[in-house]
């Protein structure tokens, strides 16, 4: 009441009314195009805990029996929506959840597919012909109990309409063309069963974020899809008869099997328009560059196939509890350890220098470049925020002044052109910060949810601080940092390249060829991040085997790069070192000279990178 009795026309609660709202509206017509068979009534973008496995399968199969044994547990029988009458059981259990899939270029977002489908239930093999035969079946008797159960709606008395009703009531969503033809079945749950079985996250806050960034993320799906296909299409067009040899095919069937039932329908489509089949071929070395892999794991090796049940499941989340102590262990360090960033800014400035960019230039634009960051960020929240205004009170034209105002602002930022051409990349997204959430594989285990539950309440936030958590002011600053120190760097270098005579002389297409030039110096010299390593690699530094992989073999690149263009630079750099004392430099990971074998970590250092209290070290209480 407080709220609303303060501004009727602009309050939280309106705003919030209005978010959902407008999302709705928009979302309709930019998603589904105004297309009402393909908008499901009441549905938002869910979030749900990520290391929760599912599995449905009939209740009195193999499958079920095997999952049982391997700790998962039957939450619910479904409907009896199975083949010959046969009911479906909702397994759960904390195991890691499927492994990890590794996005590049391509993006796997859907724009449609929730749920489950039958065919997903009954055919679990890329060459299921039995299974598909059986799920033809399944769909026509759906579709005979689905018309008896309209006519008994004419027919019958609401009381026989309930009975032999399911406890748990799981509705089949038919999926239906433009024509209103149904031509495959969804197993969706309800709200209930979503909170109660898979701990939906139902924070207002956190869901119409979600919301928002998921609207985002099917928009730009589209258009980079798009590009990635037909870019793809049009290399095996030109050079697949010269060559053939050279690719490969991604369809339903063969090696590349899991890569095509993760492409989003749309892309299928978009592949069969081009080619005339549901298949694309790709050079064998774009693969994972360019479409993704899916992450190795013990799960998928051959002998951990022919382990007992109750062994596969115990291994499945040992290995996902390690990697998270692996990777929070390198957060501890990367983030939470001032002298990385220390010694990241003087490497960085060390770079800078050799590239005969002057002190005063490197202090200047790093200045620049920080109140820069700062103003573009805090204006694209100002305008997100009078947007929402403006729906909330469109006829408001001090609004409309003030957007057009920051678009204007935002415009004439000078950091703007590197931020919207993707560089704004740093370290810390070899860490990949953004898996850490509540619902860890280990709080979900025996002995986590017992700590939990044995912390005090007002403890809590004594040990936020001490850990310095995600939610902490220490660690966002912290993180802050870190992210801007490359970027720093890679303005400054752009500065330096964009403001001399040669590059302000250039008009038209080579001025554009000259940037993109200098947009792919700058990304290379400070280790480009975005493009993923090798998948044997990826699964040791996930490991712990060596981490921070990325960074050390990347560095070569840079190293031997800056030894063939300034060879003197380097050499005098080298020099002055050697004799004045050892800085922080890109060329101590160098192969032949540094450590190698102290790359290599063991269990018990990992552990204790892991649990050492980094807020308290860093205020001097350990």
């Amino acid at each position: 009441k407080q709220e609303l009795a303060g501004n009727p026309m602009e309050n939280g609660v309106k705003a919030l009314l209005t978010l959902a709202s407008s999302h709705k509206k928009y979302s309709a017509t930019v998603l589904f195009r105004d297309e009402d068979y393909n908008i499901i009534k009441g549905f938002a973008n869910e979030i749900l805990d990520p290391n929760l496995d599912i599995q449905i399968v009939p209740i009195r199969s193999q499958e079920a029996k095997d999952f049982k044994a391997m700790g998962y547990t039957l939450a619910f029988e479904m409907d009896s929506i199975g083949i010959e009458g046969e009911r479906l059981g909702f397994y759960t259990a904390y195991t890691g959840a499927a492994t990890t899939f590794q996005r590049t270029t391509f993006s796997t977002t859907s724009e449609q597919s929730k749920g489950t489908t039958l065919t997903q239930v009954y055919v679990k093999d890329t060459n299921g012909i039995v299974g598909r035969k059986m799920v033809r079946n399944a769909q026509n008797k759906i579709y005979r109990e689905a018309m008896q159960q309209m006519n008994k709606q004419f027919t019958s008395e609401i009381g026989d309409l309930r009975k032999n009703r399911s406890k748990e009531k799981s509705p089949l969503i038919p999926l239906v063309n433009s024509q209103g033809e149904a031509y495959e079945y969804r197993v969706i749950l309800s709200h209930a069963q979503k909170e109660k079985h898979l701990n939906q996250d139902k924070r207002v806050d956190e869901v119409l974020g979600s919301m928002y960034a998921s609207m985002s993320d099917k928009l730009e799906t589209r258009k980079i899809n798009y590009r990635v296909i037909t870019d793809l299409y049009d290399d095996y067009s030109r050079n697949f008869e010269d060559e053939p040899e050279a690719f490969v095919r991604i369809g339903q069937n063969g090696r590349y099997g899991d890569l095509w039932a993760v492409m989003p329908e749309q892309s299928k489509q978009l592949v069969k328009e081009l080619t005339g089949k549901r298949e694309l071929y790709v050079r064998a070395e774009l693969v994972d560059l360019v479409m993704g892999y899916r992450k190795l794991s013990i799960k998928d090796s051959e002998r951990f196939q022919k382990l007992p049940p109750l062994v596969k499941g115990v291994l499945g989340v040992t290995e996902k509890i390690w990697q998270e102590i692996v990777a929070y262990g390198a957060v501890q360090i990367v983030i939470k350890t001032p002298k990385v960033l220390i010694d990241n800014v003087i490497s960085n400035t060390i770079m800078l220098l050799r590239d005969n960019v002057s002190p005063k230039m490197i202090l200047d634009k790093h200045l620049e470049g920080i109140a820069g960051l700062n103003d573009y960020y805090s204006t694209v929240q100002e305008i997100h925020d009078l947007n929402i205004k403006l729906q909330q009170n469109p006829k408001n034209g001090a609004n409309q002044s003030q957007i057009a105002k920051a678009h204007e602002r935002l415009r004439l930022n000078p950091v703007r052109p590197l931020i919207e051409a993707g560089i704004f990349q740093s370290i810390t997204e070899e860490i990949n910060v953004s898996k850490f959430t509540d619902n860890s594989a280990f709080n979900n285990t025996r002995i986590g949810k017992a700590a939990v539950k044995l912390t005090p309440t007002f403890m809590i936030p004594v040990l936020k601080q001490a850990f310095m958590t995600k939610d902490t002011w220490l660690f966002n600053t912290m993180m802050k940092a870190t992210q801007y120190s490359d970027f720093l760097a890679r303005y400054t270098k752009y500065s330096f390249l964009t403001e001399t005579s040669e590059f302000q002389a250039l008009e038209g297409p080579a001025r554009e060829a000259a940037l993109q030039e200098i947009f792919a110096d700058i990304v290379e010299d400070y280790v480009n991040y975005d493009v993923p390593q090798n998948k044997k690699m990826q699964y040791v530094n996930d490991m712990g085997g060596m981490r921070f992989t990325k960074y050390f073999l990347r560095t070569q690149r840079v190293i031997t790069k800056k030894w063939q263009q300034q060879p003197v630079n380097m050499a005098i750099s080298w020099g002055l070192q050697s004799t004045f004392g050892d800085v922080p430099d890109i060329t101590d990971s160098f192969i032949f000279t540094s450590d190698i074998m102290g790359k290599v970590n063991g269990p018990v250092g990992l552990v204790g990178d892991a649990i050492i209290p980094k807020g308290a070290e860093l205020v001097g209480l350990i």
